[in-house]
């Protein structure tokens, strides 16, 4: 199979321009997963974390303004305490929708959770609104009754929660944080091993063609060479099948006419030998019938 120079060329080149796209391919490929890792953890972990942290003020909030509702005696501050309080409640309820919609299985977990305690401490807290509502050292003093003993263990029990579900958020964030470390630590070896690939067959390439080349090119001139000197003993043997080959093989022809040219003038220059010979004989025995006529004549 005739393999020129050119299509040698075209394929080495070929081949690298294959590759170096395919390595392309592979890091857009690589850095679109590590961006969905990182969209994955700004939207899963981080945003859980984030709606946990307001869920926490929100709760504190709310506590507070039961605290201030039961201490204060002035009634236009209870009720604004309990619009506040009734707003920080409504708050909280949207963030359970909220959070309800995680991707973690276990954040889902924990947050209904919290609202079953959250839920079975609003009766609590509606009676220690209605006590503060009376505004009487007796309805304090049952509301804060309520407030520093149920009320305190279904809030004791929130916290509990809350703490789990930052827990779970932490451990969370570093799974995602190892997973895209580990992903990101596999994309870096293969694409320098992609490199280091490429450059090796790269310079392989260049290698052996530089060899293949020069090596034709050096025979082509000792050919040449033994021409110049009137060797005309040269036989093409195992050309390459290049455009160095062709040269060779043009040359190959030429030595044979060459040699044909040559054989064709020794056997003309034998005959033209032969014949100066015989005409050489031939005088000769003229020149010896002439003297022998000559004695003839004298006698």
């Amino acid at each position: 199979m005739r393999i020129t120079i050119k299509a040698k060329l075209g394929l080495a080149f070929g081949f690298i321009i294959v590759m170096t796209v395919g390595m392309a391919a592979l890091a857009v490929n690589n850095l679109s997963s590590l961006n969905t890792a990182i969209n994955d953890m700004v939207n899963g972990p981080s945003a859980d974390l984030e709606h946990i942290r307001v869920l926490t003020n929100e709760y504190n909030a709310t506590a507070r303004n039961e605290k201030n509702a039961i201490m204060s005696t002035d009634p236009g501050q209870i009720a604004e305490f309990r619009q506040k309080i009734e707003a920080g409640n409504q708050k909280i309820r949207d963030l359970f929708e909220t959070i309800s919609k995680s991707s973690n299985p276990d954040i889902v977990d924990q947050i209904n959770k919290f609202k079953t305690v959250f839920e079975q401490r609003l009766p609590l807290l509606t009676r220690m609104l209605d006590l503060t509502a009376l505004n009487t050292t007796e309805a304090n003093a049952q509301a804060a009754a309520i407030s520093m003993g149920k009320a305190r263990e279904a809030g004791n029990a929130m916290f509990a929660v809350l703490e789990e579900m930052a827990t779970t958020i932490t451990a969370d964030l570093a799974a995602t944080s190892a997973a895209t470390d580990e992903q990101y630590a596999t994309s870096r070896n293969v694409l320098f091993g992609f490199i280091g690939f490429l450059s090796l067959f790269s310079l392989a390439i260049a290698v052996l063609m530089s060899l293949s080349i020069s090596r034709s090119l050096r025979n082509a001139g000792n050919v040449l060479a033994k021409v110049a000197d009137g060797d005309l003993t040269w036989k093409a043997n195992k050309l390459p099948k290049d455009e160095i080959g062709d040269m060779l093989r043009l040359v190959d022809t030429m030595v044979e006419r060459l040699r044909s040219v040559v054989t064709d003038a020794l056997v003309a220059s034998d005959n033209v030998s032969a014949g100066s010979q015989q005409l050489s004989s031939a005088s000769e025995q003229i020149a010896q019938g002439a003297t022998e006529q000559a004695s003839s004549a004298e006698e």
